[in-house]
């Protein structure tokens, strides 16, 4: 039970990680190339187009998911991306294990956990610089109580010819989470770095992407997408979250992607579309 209630705290973000999106998630990277759900990563990374509307949705073991959109339009130079995610833990046993056993029943039932994130994000290019900060308000919900708390996220990313070298500090300076008013949660600061080469040709596209995430420890990923025509083939590994790959496909503006990661406990389904209106 003890590890249990521990698997639920730290397990699924391991695995339904916010942030990358199904693309980013199939290839084990955080996805330096355009679109909208590049954001929730890197406020930074322009949109895709003038307009471009997201939404994605994972799951874990059946059990846990995590459902996010956003909307990204381009006005002159500006970037601006509003963003909403929601996870929802599922039903889940509360463990009398971790109070004082000789005083709690066997048992209490269960409970279920569900966090939400709002976010909205600006950039703006210098040159073959992007710069960009994103604002987030997160909500937790969990044995009737609510947890609130606000952060920011800076990013900075460098786009020449078919070069894009990424970094963002998530949540910087750490991100409080106050219940009923107390502090009691921190979400520590991230450090994120990734760098990826696009190869070119009359009939396909490879990109080629590595990253790096520093919180408490470091983790490291690699892979790559192969796309012919209008279907993308995509590979990678990540310490964090082991071998990922998907599938996507592209007709007129609309992309549709799916991704999976084999875990030791099951797999994590990736599902998302996208329409992209104003060209790449």
């Amino acid at each position: 039970m003890n590890i249990l209630m521990l698997f639920l705290v730290s397990y699924p973000f391991n695995y339904i990680y916010p942030g990358s999106g199904v693309r980013g998630n199939s290839i084990g990277t955080f996805y330096t190339f355009k679109g909208p759900s590049s954001n929730w990563w890197n406020p930074s990374v322009p949109p895709e187009g003038k307009f471009s509307v997201s939404g994605e949705w994972n799951n874990l073991l059946g059990l846990f998911s995590l459902i996010d959109g956003c909307i990204s339009a381009s006005i002159g130079n500006i970037g601006i991306t509003a963003g909403y995610s929601v996870f929802n833990s599922g039903s889940m046993p509360i463990n009398p294990e971790i109070e004082d056993s000789s005083t709690l029943p066997e048992s209490l039932g269960t409970f279920s956990e569900t966090e939400k994130a709002y976010l909205l994000s600006l950039n703006h290019p210098v040159g073959p610089i992007h710069m960009g900060i994103g604002f987030k308000l997160n909500q937790q919900d969990m044995l009737g109580a609510r947890g609130i708390g606000y952060g920011f996220d800076m990013g900075i990313l460098y786009r020449k010819n078919r070069v894009s070298i990424g970094c963002v500090i998530k949540d910087a300076g750490g991100t409080s989470i106050s219940w009923n008013g107390r502090v009691v949660d921190v979400i520590p600061a991230a450090y994120i770095a990734a760098i990826s080469y696009r190869f070119v040709r009359e009939n396909w596209d490879l990109k080629m992407e590595s990253s790096l995430l520093y919180q408490h420890e470091i983790h490291y990923a690699i892979g790559g997408e192969l796309t012919f025509y209008f279907i993308s083939l995509r590979l990678g590994w990540s310490s964090l979250k082991g071998i990922g790959s998907g599938v996507g496909v592209s007709f007129r503006g609309f992309y549709l992607n799916y991704g999976v990661n084999p875990t030791g406990f099951g797999y994590t389904h990736r599902l998302g579309i996208t329409y992209s209106k104003g060209g790449a």
